[in-house]
């Protein structure tokens, strides 16, 4: 696993509803995987049973499915290369009806993700800007991880006070694991803020090796399908 795109993991699988990049053994991206979309009937029906409605489905789905290509650009990717790969989700999530209160508490994951994804490419070569410029990128990056567990919890308790069926709420919910491995990233860009490089370097390689245990992006859009459809 790069180390730019586990880390990026670790923030996207965070998300309560929104696996927004590949994070399993399987690189999604790589493989220059794509979703299939569901068949017109089954597009028509699909969301009903589980209380999620057609078309907050049909909203969820497009975003999960352009959530695939989000890991696509590669670990030398510069800033703009990652925001340009990311466009498909911005505008997804953006198509989410923020008068809705259950997709509402989704939309602002994708514009921090974006953020993060582009802070980690400047990370990435703040060597020759000097270590002040790198401690402030550093201290961005805490700040956006921090984010993204708050906005994380606040989609979790909008999916427990909807009326969706369990199963739903399983296949939306951020499961604990995504939080510790956010966890175990907050903690070592924390030594890393310290300056305690030593320390840091084990601590982002053992974060890393639990983002390679999380659910792949394909794995993301089909717990979604098969628990919401």
């Amino acid at each position: 696993m790069r180390a730019t795109s586990g880390v990026t993991c670790a923030l996207a699988a965070a998300t309560a509803c929104l696996a927004l990049a590949a994070c399993g053994g399987d690189d999604d991206a790589a493989r220059g995987d794509t979703a299939t979309a569901p068949t017109a009937t089954a597009a028509a029906a699909a969301g009903t049973a589980s209380g999620l409605g057609a078309a907050r489905f049909r909203a969820l789905d497009d975003v999960y499915a352009a959530q695939l290509q989000i890991d696509g650009p590669g670990e030398d990717a510069d800033a703009a290369r990652l925001r340009a790969a990311a466009e498909p989700l911005l505008a997804a999530c953006e198509a989410l009806d923020e008068e809705d209160p259950l997709l509402a508490a989704f939309r602002p994951m994708c514009p921090v993700l974006t953020r993060f994804t582009e802070q980690l490419a400047r990370l990435g070569s703040c060597g020759s800007a000097g270590p002040r410029a790198c401690g402030r990128l550093v201290a961005n990056v805490r700040r956006t991880l921090s984010e993204f567990r708050r906005l994380s919890r606040r989609s979790d308790a909008a999916i427990e006070r909807s009326d969706l069926t369990a199963a739903c709420k399983r296949a939306l919910a951020t499961p604990e694991p995504s939080y510790e491995v956010i966890a175990s990233f907050e903690r070592a860009f924390a030594l890393l803020g310290r300056g305690a490089a030593d320390e840091a370097g084990p601590a982002l390689a053992a974060a890393r090796d639990k983002a390679g245990r999380l659910p792949t992006a394909r794995a993301a859009l089909e717990r979604f399908r098969g628990g919401c459809g």
